[in-house]
């Protein structure tokens, strides 16, 4: 779809918006939007990824996180852009404290291949 957009309107879109968060890790479509110049920009990262899945409270344990501030740094690490919906202070605060913490390469693949569930 990427393509025809540019070939009908001569334009490569800076983003590219879906839901996405680990459990629709593609590895195929993040290698192709990057090959076009296209930022991924994920929608809804906590309402599609199981917060109770074993890598998730894992990883969350290992760095005193929870597992939506787990799924946000991914996002960041892996260069995706990620909009997370929230009405209650105290949950925009904690997806904005992300950045006290790094993902291992190995939590970060373990996170990766939830998606290929």
């Amino acid at each position: 779809q990427i393509d025809e957009l540019i070939s009908a309107t001569g334009v490569t879109p800076a983003i590219n918006q879906v839901p996405w968060g680990p459990s629709d890790h593609d590895p195929s479509l993040v290698a192709d939007l990057h090959e076009r110049g296209v930022v991924l920009e994920g929608y809804s990262p906590f309402k599609r990824t199981d917060m109770d899945a074993e890598p998730l409270t894992e990883i969350a344990g290992a760095h005193g996180a929870t597992p939506q501030q787990v799924v946000l740094r991914w996002h960041l690490q892996r260069g995706f852009v990620a909009i997370p919906k929230s009405v209650t202070p105290e949950r925009i605060a904690a997806n904005f404290d992300v950045l006290g913490f790094e993902l291992t390469e190995p939590e970060l693949t373990r996170l990766d291949a939830m998606g290929a569930r």
